[in-house]
Order: structure tokens, then sequence, then C-alpha cells
């Protein structure tokens, strides 16, 4: 319990750091080991790296804002929701730069 209040401040941290994107609404997900947060901003997805405190936005987009986002229990995909329509992709496709 004491870990995921820990998870929890690093979190608001991240989030209170953002430069040049705008948090609107939805939930946020962790990684399986706990080291990152997945975060709807807009209609893409980024991953805070808690560990490396750096950030990488997917390289999808909804059609509308995001208001859910939720990750299989293996970590593998990605189920994304906007105002009426979902997206199911592949985590690991990162954009490469």
């Amino acid at each position: 319990m004491r870990t995921d209040f820990k998870a929890s401040l690093g979190a608001m941290e991240v989030f209170s750091n953002l430069c040049g994107t705008v948090y609107k609404q939805g939930n946020l997900v962790y990684t399986l080991d706990g080291n990152s947060i997945l975060s709807p901003v807009g209609n893409r997805v980024t991953v805070f790296d808690l560990v490396n405190n750096k950030a990488e936005t997917l390289p999808f987009e909804n059609r509308k804002n995001i208001e859910w986002i939720s990750l299989t229990p293996n970590g593998n995909l990605l189920l994304t929701i906007d105002e009426g329509r979902g997206l199911l992709n592949d985590k690991e496709i990162r954009a490469k730069g």
C-alpha cells in the first residue's frame, strides 16, 4: 500500500512537469513493473518513465479525446476509448527517434 502511495506522488510530479501538453481527462495505468505510467493526453497516449524521468508519446491517436485506457494483464495490448470509439493497440510499438 505504501508503494502505491509513493508511485502516486511520482505521478503527480510528472504531471506538474508536463510541457506543451494538456491533461484533460481519463485514468492512469501503471505498467506491470510499476516503473511507468500510461496516461491519455488529448487523443494520444503518453508513457511516463518514472525511473528515468522521460516521457514518450505512442505513435497512434484516437479521433477524439481519450476517456479511458486499459492494459491487458500481460501488458502487450492497450485499449483506448474516446467519445464513442475504441482502439486496440500493441503497446510495444513505439515511435523511434
